[in-house]
């Protein structure tokens, strides 16, 4: 359906986002788009579809970091940069406030770095006796606002205390928001820093409670890729039971999936594996 768009070009990146948008541009602008218009999305390794226009949709495209920052800010920048990050919340302490988000704001220029949440300042003392509760208390906070509005959240839990990781991890587990570390070498030099995913185990099992969905994690693990047909055949389950299981499966980063002409290939991933042993 024809519509009209005002494009504010901000940048063009050259690498996929993870939606997919306008065929594996990465774009980001202002636009206004008639309530009843449509737009193509062309998945990564799927064909293009046509989707109704939805505010919902077009605010998921937005990358959210929730950051704990102490002294070091090369792994929050590392973190936003690599991951790709539209705003950033950093929690921390009076101390870092003052030495380290002004390092962080201007090594990050196009990110929008945020001071509050619902007029509550995002510093913590980490050495206080109710500070673990309080911090993921802050950190639920931000995750519950910006999931209401939509968006990607991910959690930075390499900065500040050993305290406050074990918050944002506790905080990630209980929201489901995608937590991650960035692992720094110490040659920095010759060396780029990685980033490890953390498997949230406890919200990934719930979707175990399913036998289709145990047999297929269980297939996958003990005989490597395999097709929705080869699936569906070794389970004695029909094809659409398959794909509507693998979706959910995948959605939960325990399978991933990709088509390749006519076909689509599953394979287990690394948290899959681990919650293939808890139910075991």
């Amino acid at each position: 359906l024809p519509f009209a768009m005002w494009f504010h070009l901000l940048c063009v990146c050259g690498h996929v986002c993870n939606c997919g948008v306008l065929g594996g541009v990465c774009l980001s602008f202002s636009v206004h788009i008639p309530e009843n218009a449509g737009f193509w999305i062309i998945a990564k390794g799927g064909q293009p579809t046509k989707h109704k226009y939805s505010r919902q949709l077009w605010a998921t495209m937005v990358n959210i970091h929730i950051a704990l920052v102490g002294r070091d800010t090369g792994n929050i920048i590392n973190g936003v940069m690599k991951r790709g990050g539209d705003e950033l919340y950093p929690v921390t302490s009076e101390k870092y406030l003052e030495l380290s988000v002004p390092k962080i704001i201007e090594a990050l220029p196009a990110v929008k770095v945020h001071s509050e949440i619902n007029d509550r300042p995002l510093v913590v003392d980490p050495f206080q006796k109710d500070s673990f509760v309080s911090i993921v208390g802050l950190i639920i906070e931000i995750v519950q606002a910006r999931q209401e509005e939509g968006g990607e959240i991910l959690i930075n839990i390499t900065g500040g205390t050993n305290l406050m990781s074990g918050a944002a991890v506790t905080a990630a587990m209980l929201t489901g928001a995608g937590a991650y570390y960035v692992n720094k070498h110490p040659d920095e030099e010759q060396y780029e820093s990685t980033i490890v995913d953390l498997p949230l185990i406890m919200d990934s099992m719930k979707v175990l409670k399913n036998k289709n969905r145990k047999q297929i994690l269980k297939e996958l693990e003990d005989k490597g890729e395999k097709t929705n047909d080869q699936l569906a055949e070794a389970l004695t389950v029909n094809k659409k039971s398959i794909s509507k299981q693998i979706k959910i499966l995948e959605g939960k980063g325990l399978v991933q999936s990709e088509r390749r002409g006519k076909n689509r290939f599953n394979q287990i991933t690394d948290v899959g594996r681990i919650a293939g042993k808890m139910i075991q």
